[in-house]
């Protein structure tokens, strides 16, 4: 019986096997090569939508002027929007011609954590660090960056983590 069992998965893997003939078409008749060229059609048609989406409003939170709270504001992206963009358009909305300047952002979103790590990195040329804002500063700063990221619900973050690059 052991014997039988084994004489009947081998003819089932060399069927398996031959599903494809010399040609490239499958049992059923369909070309493999005609499937995956579509599939990387199909693949490279909706990479060019999502590009070329019209951009939507997203919101984002700033301090109010006595740094008591967050208002909401839109921002413009793209449809397909990522944390990163959501943090960029804080800086634009309230730390643009602010020193310390921002010149770069890095975001990474752990899945299993939920929890956002946003690296800041100011400009070398800056008179001022990021670690010497003000508490209000830091509200319009920090606080704004959180809070948009936490509230956006596409996003599914449920902290943010600062590092100074």
């Amino acid at each position: 019986d052991i014997d039988k069992a084994s004489e009947s998965v081998d003819s089932a893997s060399a069927t398996d096997a031959s599903a494809t003939d010399a040609s490239g078409t499958d049992a059923s008749g369909t070309d493999s090569a005609s499937t995956a060229d579509a599939a990387t059609t199909d693949s490279v048609e909706t990479e060019e939508a999502l590009e070329s989406a019209e951009p939507i409003a997203a919101t984002i939170w700033v301090s109010d002027p006595n740094c008591e709270t967050f208002v909401e504001e839109s921002a413009s992206v793209s449809a397909n929007y990522t944390a990163r963009d959501l943090v960029d358009g804080v800086l634009a909305a309230s730390w643009a011609g602010t020193d310390p300047a921002i010149v770069d952002v890095v975001v990474a979103i752990d899945p299993e954590t939920a929890i956002a790590e946003v690296d800041l990195t100011q400009a070398p040329t800056s008179s001022r660090q990021l670690q010497s804002l003000s508490s209000c500063e830091m509200h319009v700063l920090f606080g704004a960056i959180e809070q948009t990221l936490v509230r956006d619900p596409k996003l599914g973050i449920d902290a943010v983590e600062f590092f100074i690059g």
